[in-house]
């Protein structure tokens, strides 16, 4: 995963338009690994300015539920429940804030890529590698599907990246959960947040898809 964070970590050669949320993004992945830090091994003062940052990150993605809407309303219940129970006090709340969040990321990139869509583009495109696997459109089929339109190879590499960290966080996660009695609450608002900043990001580059 440090790896990927380091392979995106140049974002100046992305379109204007989706800059402030590449930075959000970076940040916000960044914070979900810094909370599996023990806090005596952190920086006081950077603990300050993650506080800031976590606040202005979780105002810029407070409009999810209004988005997932708009794509389809049945999208935005898992978000709401992993919302609810990162917020409430059931035992078994860490599993379901992380299975709540695969559903939603899974159903979401083939709301925006269905198979039949993304099957039918594929031979159109020069390097097929790792587009299907046992005839089915991969991730990263989907990922350069949302992109297809915005013909700019740094962006689309950046969303693959960032798609495949947000998949590698919550398997981090899911296995922190399986060794540990419990994720502490800021682990929880951590990956809420990162996918949260996700969601925006990929909302936002298939809005600007479409009105291509």
């Amino acid at each position: 995963m440090a790896e990927s964070l380091l392979e995106i970590s140049d974002i100046t050669r992305l379109p204007a338009f989706v800059l402030p949320g590449a930075t959000r993004e970076i940040y916000t992945t960044s914070f979900a690994l810094e909370t599996l830090r023990p806090w005596d091994e952190r920086d006081e003062d950077e603990a300050e300015t993650e506080i800031q940052f976590v606040a202005e990150a979780e105002l810029e993605t407070s409009g999810c539920i209004a988005l997932l809407q708009q794509v389809d309303p049945g999208l935005a219940r898992p978000y709401i429940g992993a919302r609810d129970a990162l917020h409430g006090n059931n035992t078994d709340r860490a599993r379901h804030i992380l299975s709540s969040l695969r559903e939603l990321w899974n159903h979401l990139l083939r709301r925006l890529a269905p198979d039949d869509s993304v099957a039918t583009w594929i031979p159109g495109i020069a390097n097929q590698k790792d587009l299907l696997h046992e005839g089915k459109p991969t991730r990263r089929a989907r990922v350069l599907y949302v992109c297809r339109e915005l013909n700019n190879d740094p962006l689309t590499d950046f969303l693959m990246h960032d798609t495949r960290a947000l998949v590698k966080l919550i398997e981090l996660f899911n296995r922190v959960h399986e060794l540990e009695t419990k994720l502490t609450d800021e682990q929880l608002r951590a990956i809420v947040l990162k996918t949260e900043s996700w969601l925006m990001y990929i909302l936002q580059i298939s809005a600007g898809n479409s009105r291509r």
